[in-house]
Formats: C-alpha cells, sequence, structure tokens
C-alpha cells in the first residue's frame, strides 16, 4: 500500500481516499518563525477543505464510485492522489519547531475558523465514515514561507477546479453555500468580513465567494450609524440585540442613533432583546 507521509493512499476506495484528503489538511502547521500571515491563511485552508467537502456531498462519492465510468474513477483517483502529495511540500515538523495555535488568534476569528470546520466536519459526517490515518499522523508539517504557502494553496485550488470538472455538480453545490454563509454569520457577529479579509487577496473558492460578497453586501447595508450620542456616568447605552432569535427575519433595515442623551441611572438599547427579560436585570 502506497504512503504520503505516513498516509495510506494506495489500495483503498476512492471514498476512503477523499476522506484522507480531508483529514490531511489537519496536519498543516505555521511555524512560528515563518513570514506568514497565520490568520488569512488558516482561514484559506480552511475554505479549501469545506470546498472539498462540499464537492464530496455534492457529487455523493460513497455512492457514486460504483456505477462511475472506469475513465473517471482513474482521473478521481489521480486528482486525490495528487492532492495527498502536496502535502509532502511542507517539511516535517520536528519537535523544537514552535508552530502557531487557533487559539492564539482573537475571539471573533477562532468562532468563525471553527464554524469552518464545524461545516466541513458535518459534511464528510455525511459522507460516511472519516479517513483512518495511519499511525504516523501524529506527524504533523509546518510552513516556513509564505511562498510555499501561496504554491500549496495554488495547487489546491487547481485539483479541487479538476475534480469539480471530472464530477460537475455546480447546482447541487450552489444550494449548499447560503447555509455555510448563514452559518458563518450567526456564529460570529464579524465572521462574514473576517472571511471576506481573508479572500480578498487570492481567489479560493469563487462559488463560496460570490455568496460572501452578496452576504457582505447586505450585512453592511443593514448597519447603524451611530454619533453623538451622550450617556451620563451613572447610565447605560448598548447598541445590539441581545439573546438569540428564534426566527430569521426577512425585513433588513438600518437605523441611523444620533444625538440621543441618556441621563442619571437611565438604560437605553439600540436593538431586540430576545432574552425574555431585560438583559440589564
Amino acid at each position: 500500500m502506497a504512503e504520503v507521509a505516513g498516509l495510506a493512499i494506495g489500495g483503498i476506495s476512492l471514498a476512503s481516499l477523499f476522506s484522507t484528503c480531508v483529514d490531511t489538511f489537519k496536519l498543516i502547521h505555521v511555524a512560528k518563525d515563518a513570514d506568514i500571515n497565520f490568520e488569512t491563511n488558516t482561514i484559506k485552508l480552511d475554505l479549501l477543505q469545506l470546498r472539498l467537502t462540499r464537492w464530496g456531498v455534492a457529487v455523493r462519492i460513497e455512492e457514486q464510485e460504483a456505477s462511475m465510468a472506469n475513465i473517471d474513477q482513474e482521473r478521481v483517483r489521480a486528482a486525490l492522489e495528487q492532492l495527498a502529495k502536496l502535502f509532502l511540500r511542507a517539511r516535517a515538523n520536528e519537535a523544537s519547531v514552535q508552530v502557531h495555535d487557533p487559539n492564539e488568534l482573537p475571539i471573533q476569528s477562532k468562532k468563525t475558523i471553527q464554524k469552518i470546520r464545524d461545516i466541513a466536519s458535518r459534511y464528510q459526517t455525511r459522507e460516511g465514515e472519516k479517513g483512518k490515518l495511519t499511525w504516523r499522523q501524529r506527524v504533523k508539517w509546518a510552513l516556513h514561507t509564505e511562498d510555499d504557502m501561496q504554491k500549496l494553496i495554488n495547487d489546491i485550488v487547481l485539483i479541487l477546479g479538476s475534480l469539480e470538472k471530472i464530477l460537475p455538480c455546480s447546482m447541487a453545490m450552489e444550494e449548499l453555500v447560503p447555509d455555510e454563509i448563514e452559518g458563518i454569520a450567526y456564529a460570529s457577529d464579524q465572521g462574514l468580513e473576517i472571511v471576506s479579509r481573508a479572500a480578498k487577496d487570492c481567489s479560493v473558492d469563487s462559488l463560496f465567494e460570490r455568496h460572501l460578497e452578496e452576504a457582505v453586501a447586505s450585512h453592511m447595508g443593514e448597519r447603524d450609524s451611530i454619533a453623538g450620542n451622550r450617556v451620563g456616568d451613572d447610565a447605560r447605552f448598548h447598541v445590539g440585540d441581545t439573546g438569540r432569535a428564534s426566527f430569521v427575519s426577512d425585513t433588513t433595515t438600518s437605523r441611523t442613533i444620533v444625538g440621543n442623551s441618556i441621563t442619571g441611572r437611565g438604560r437605553m438599547q439600540i436593538g431586540h432583546d430576545y432574552t425574555g427579560r431585560s438583559f440589564w436585570d
């Protein structure tokens, strides 16, 4: 059985090979001494993993293999094996190499990244058993230069593009993306903007980015304009909703909050309270 740095990729089903490729994304780390934007590139890799799992769900790869033409099987397998081999470019991570920890990121970035990973994991679960990495999965890889990272990302984009051409499923994927966008927006107040910034300089998933651009534009249009409000020493002023709504409103509005004065022990909230009680209590 062929192995790539401990990843078993030969003599296994396409579904298992697919799951193994999904899992390899978890083995890539950014060395702390690297001249690499950790947050931006972590999000890009997570978006690529999400794109791969979305394709797997859309084409129903676990069900397709038996009925797939031999030529298509060969082409899909070759592309997936090429994807697994890409990670060899990342140098083996010795114990002495310090790598970045996602927990070091700001809270909103952590929430956003975790949500992207949760969606990818949910897609992978829908496709059956996750890939089984060998005992050498403990060996992780650390990228040390921006050039290495960009080369890796560019090549993954090309391979995913080829998979989407071999087994096209644009309509099925199109239906999945809006829920992904909504999930990211729900998980973090700044999630859409964080992902948009990461994808701005280098496209990794044009379908996702098109929906993201529309969602960000809509979200920006809903923002409130707040200026010139006076709040006394004992007063309290809060902008934003509290709690979680049990429904999603189809109405989007922006508000202008200008020139208010809250004095004494006054309280003022600009937004909705879904807690069932005053959040000041």
